[in-house]
């Protein structure tokens, strides 16, 4: 049996005072400045926040374009990039592996940013690659969730964005009551709308990730602003079965304010807005997204670490696309 999600939320703030050891002895310096231009982040599964995280502060310090990609949808990419970074808890899944594969045959400069030691990884990965280590005390069980937290936090120590983070049991109690979601920060209904504010979209697709993966709802995501080109319409309709979700950075008070007012009546609404300050919301709000999903668990009576997996969704994790679209892959270029 795999970690229980119980179990991972408790061992969230041992994670992110884990990296707070690590980020002083990682020495990444050197690599952090040899990054530039055009970059990819490279994920898949609950790691796609992490490339979100990772693409927004790469974006604030080089001011270059970051694209968030599938490893199949880098695979197809024409794109000349400067730096790729691969980005998975284990480095095991073939898709990583072909991105991997992919960026180290290229010229950009590539990194992957893994839980595993570089001693475990080397035999799987060529030296053209460099390795950044987060740690993550433990493993996960099903559903990501140290590895999320623990790879965020490597994110932006490798891309020089880790100052002044604020102290993880803080964050935690903030949001975590003996185990779930603090009461007052929870929805009910099983539809969910999620709105962001522009620099918590890794929030978002996070939650939706573990929510989904769960199979403990159906979760929605849009930028905040774009509520109001056509989805209040659907919303409208809904309201009496829809709760809506607001991740909120500070600086986007008014506009958060100004947008739940005028949801209509019967919509359940909360507002999510982190105590630090808005460059570290990203990482804080993960925390109670991985709460959300432990109150859903604790009132069906399930475990999302240890999961029911129907066969055939064990082969589809399994396939390798190299074997089953050769001639598509071979596009690339």
């Amino acid at each position: 049996m795999d970690r229980t999600y119980e179990e991972e939320i408790a061992t969230l703030g041992a994670t992110w005072r884990a990296w707070q050891r690590w980020r002083g002895e990682a020495e990444l310096g050197a690599l952090t400045g040899r990054l530039g231009g055009p970059a990819a982040f490279v994920a898949s599964g609950g790691s796609l926040a992490v490339a979100h995280l990772a693409a927004a502060a790469y974006e604030r310090r080089w001011r270059q374009p970051a694209a968030v990609l599938t490893p199949v949808e880098f695979a197809l990419s024409p794109v000349e990039f400067g730096t790729v970074v691969v980005i998975s808890d284990s480095m095991s899944h073939p898709d990583a592996l072909l991105a991997a594969d992919l960026a180290a045959a290229g010229r950009a400069r590539a990194v992957v940013l893994s839980n595993r030691t570089a001693e475990e990884l080397r035999d799987r990965l060529t030296d053209r690659l460099a390795i950044v280590s987060a740690p993550r005390p433990g493993r996960d069980g099903w559903i990501a969730t140290n590895s999320v937290l623990s790879l965020s936090l490597g994110a932006l120590t490798l891309l020089g964005a880790d100052e002044g983070a604020p102290d993880p049991d803080e964050v935690v109690a903030r949001w975590v009551v003996g185990g779930l979601l603090r009461a007052d920060a929870d929805i009910t209904r099983p539809r969910l709308l999620c709105l962001y504010t522009p620099g918590l979209r890794n929030v978002a697709v996070d939650l939706e990730t573990r929510v989904m993966e769960a199979g403990l709802g159906s979760v929605t995501i849009s930028d905040l602003r774009n509520l109001g080109h056509g989805r209040h319409v659907g919303l409208y309709r809904n309201a009496g079965s829809t709760s809506v979700l607001v991740l909120a950075e500070r600086r986007w008070a008014p506009l958060v304010r100004g947008t739940v007012d005028s949801l209509p009546p019967a919509v359940e609404a909360t507002v999510w807005q982190a105590g630090c300050d808005d460059a570290w919301a990203p990482v804080e709000l993960l925390v109670p997204s991985a709460a959300f999903l432990a109150s859903r668990a604790a009132e069906a009576g399930v475990d999302p670490g240890n999961p029911e997996v129907w066969p055939g969704g064990n082969a589809l994790f399994r396939t390798r696309v190299a074997d089953v679209v050769p001639d598509v892959l071979g596009e690339r270029g």
